[in-house]
């Protein structure tokens, strides 16, 4: 599987953000020589990259900086949901209610991600259930930042009171991720 540059970006944007730039370049050294090679010139927010150095590199946040809290994934989702809210999804968020925002869920995979996809499973005001669809295994840390992402999201577009939560799935080689949320 391949992520969007964009992604990456964010998390070295959160990165300088919360932590500092320091804190970046000393992370940016544990990568191998060809993870570094990406970030050499700067990161083509449009590009595909391997998800393994998206993986990689949100893993050294994890242990590095966070000590090994896993809840850092959900920051950094956070904080992409805040960018968004920047950027085009502004208007959505002005336009629709909570639920409608959620059900742009595939659309907003397929921003991020080459496979997979999101399937809208129930939908009203107030409540969605999502299950994310991903041939073979992908690391927790991507579904802890969609909670993240989720959970702002929902309160830019004027959601109160969220709960959230995922359970996962295998189905022989394919994972599923069902979201859960309910909101006032």
């Amino acid at each position: 599987m391949k992520v969007k540059g964009k992604i990456i970006q964010s998390t070295v944007e959160f990165v300088k953000a919360k932590y500092g730039e320091d804190a970046l370049t000393e992370l940016l050294k544990e990568l191998t020589p060809e993870e570094r090679d990406f970030f050499q010139f700067g990161i083509c927010k449009d590009l595909f990259y391997p998800v393994e150095t998206h993986i990689k590199l949100t893993d050294l946040v994890v242990n590095k900086l966070a000590e090994g809290d896993i809840n850092i994934c959900r920051e950094i989702g956070e904080f992409t949901a805040e960018r968004d809210r920047k950027n085009i999804l502004k208007l959505f968020y002005k336009l629709g209610p909570p639920h409608f925002i959620m059900r742009l869920g595939n659309w907003n995979w397929k921003r991020f991600y080459d496979e997979g996809e999101v399937q809208i499973m129930e939908s009203s005001s107030g409540h969605l259930i999502l299950d994310l669809k991903i041939p073979g295994e992908v690391h927790r840390y991507v579904y802890e930042r969609i909670l993240g992402w989720m959970k702002n999201a929902l309160v830019y577009a004027g959601a109160k009171n969220i709960q959230l939560n995922m359970k996962v799935n295998k189905l022989r080689d394919l994972t599923i991720v069902r979201f859960h949320a309910t909101w006032e």
